[in-house]
């Protein structure tokens, strides 16, 4: 397996780690429209409602109204009770609360049945209530406040959308630090709901809920606020006595969670954010267990680059692996303005890491290498032929691995060595034979690259060539064949491709 693979593999799965299951309704907001669709067509039966009820429940869990004329032409259907779980979403629990369940009791055939909203009966009754007076009259007969589902949430979690529910419930005894089975509080999920919530939150903490409650993974209210761009609920509970230093069981501190988010699918990052955790005094140079930090995250946006540098962040800091800020920068793709501010900083551009490898190296060993980000390296006077651990150059990785020959021949007028060998007598020839294309091969002959060396096996370029599929029939394989050079006598060929 090559290196790139593990390292790649490796990085990308320690920024995995930071994504948080979150609640089922959290999750389906974050899907396109026709997913959500799909969900809840079949997990939650959704087919089953008819007219308002129907666009309520849709339109509150955040679908855009005009895609229910997909269920328009299907008949009214009795709810399967088997696939109907109302509970396992918030979205779907504030559609029942703006639901007169008495129409909807008209609509959708119940039985008198209630016990699809849990097995829990004091839950139940708490959470089919579609108005204050219905919410206190449940209270009033009787039931547990702090009654749970079979997940361990408590009906004080799934009235986050709803501040008079809320209200209701604190004032009856709720308890606001109650944990589900996941470790979540109350004030975790009214952060993570779609709507922010300001007045829920302060309600929340007012009540005592604690800002620096940890999940079972170690995530606090504050983290995930930043890394869900919530800038107000972020300066709400910094005002709270929130430790912002606070790290989660992978030593992920908001300021990461929150810079984070460019290297992913969301948004970008809300600058006022970062400057918020700044004011209150993040650690800028605080690392993870893979001792990456916030700069190494933030490296695709320049904006927070600057400002990460602007407040001390360590341009030259290293992971676990050795790999430097810079480093981090050419393996995300980072644009070309962002690896200059961070030469423009300080980063030393021929530092190694574990392994030995530059950053050029890095930049060169990409699926889609960036021509501009290269010739940064190049301007800030990389060293072009500088050797790995396993004595292999820049241009011996582009030669293996770059799908463009423009990045071989950028290298070579850079002064790149065509004949430099590895630790193994390889040359960046051999590579490009073995591995690359025809267009790769034949810069490398036009440079003058020696066709007649042997590595350490005896073999020369034209046996890697002849195991290339995409060299077959090719110019660049005719050239090597044709040119008989010093290897002209026949034991010496018959030996090399036995």
């Amino acid at each position: 397996m090559h290196l790139k693979s593990t390292r790649f593999n490796k990085l990308w799965m320690g920024k995995l780690t930071l994504m948080k299951k979150l609640n089922a309704g959290y999750v389906l907001r974050k899907l396109n429209e026709e997913d959500m669709l799909e969900i809840l067509t079949e997990h939650y039966m959704v087919s089953s409602f008819k007219g308002e009820a129907r666009g309520l429940i849709l339109g509150t869990a955040g679908i855009d109204l005009r895609f229910i004329g997909i269920w328009a032409r299907e008949p009214a259907e009795e709810i399967d009770k088997s696939h109907l779980n109302l509970n396992r979403d918030i979205a779907l629990h504030h559609a029942l609360n703006e639901i007169d369940l008495e129409k909807l009791d008209r609509e959708v055939n119940f039985n008198g049945d209630h016990s699809f909203f849990d097995k829990n009966p004091d839950y139940s009754s708490i959470c089919r209530a579609a108005s204050v007076q219905q919410l206190r009259n449940a209270l009033e007969s009787g039931v547990d406040v702090n009654a749970r589902d079979s997940r361990g949430k408590t009906p004080l979690m799934h009235v986050v959308y709803n501040p008079d529910f809320m209200k209701v419930l604190l004032e009856a005894g709720a308890d606001v630090n109650a944990r589900d089975e996941d470790g979540m509080t109350t004030l975790m999920f009214a952060v993570c709901a779609y709507k922010e919530n300001l007045k829920v939150i302060k309600r929340l903490i007012d009540a005592g809920a604690d800002v620096n409650a940890e999940d079972e993974d170690g995530v606090t209210a504050l983290m995930l606020a930043a890394e869900n761009n919530k800038a107000e609920v972020v300066r709400m509970l910094l005002r709270s006595d929130t430790n912002v230093d606070a790290k989660d069981r992978n030593g992920v501190s908001a300021l990461m969670y929150a810079v984070w988010r460019q290297s992913t699918w969301q948004d970008s990052p809300d600058l006022k954010i970062v400057h918020a955790l700044l004011n209150a005094g993040v650690n800028v140079n605080a690392r993870n267990k893979d001792g990456m930090t916030a700069l190494m995250f933030a490296t695709n946006d320049l904006e927070i680059v600057n400002t990460l540098l602007q407040a001390g962040a360590d341009v030259n800091a290293k992971d676990e692996e050795g790999m430097t800020v810079l480093m981090h920068a050419v393996s995300n793709g980072s644009n070309p303005d962002s690896i200059g501010a961070l030469l423009e900083a300080g980063a030393d551009v021929n530092e190694r890491d574990g392994d030995g490898m530059t950053a050029l190296m890095y930049a060169v060993w990409q699926s889609s290498p960036s021509l501009e980000a290269i010739d940064v390296l190049l301007k800030f006077g990389t060293n072009v032929n500088e050797k790995d651990e396993s004595r292999k150059t820049a241009l011996m990785y582009a030669a293996s691995d770059s799908p463009s020959p423009e990045v071989i021949d950028i290298l070579l007028r850079s002064g790149a060595d065509a004949n430099m060998k590895d630790r193994d007598g390889k040359t960046a020839l051999m590579y490009a034979a073995n591995d690359n294309t025809p267009e790769a091969v034949s810069v490398l002959l036009n440079a003058g690259a020696d066709i007649d060396v042997r590595d350490k096996r005896g073999k020369r370029a034209i046996y890697y060539a002849r195991q290339n599929r995409a060299l077959k029939g090719t110019d660049a394989l005719k050239h090597l064949e044709n040119t008989g050079g010093k290897a002209n006598n026949t034991r010496m060929i018959d030996l090399e491709f036995r």
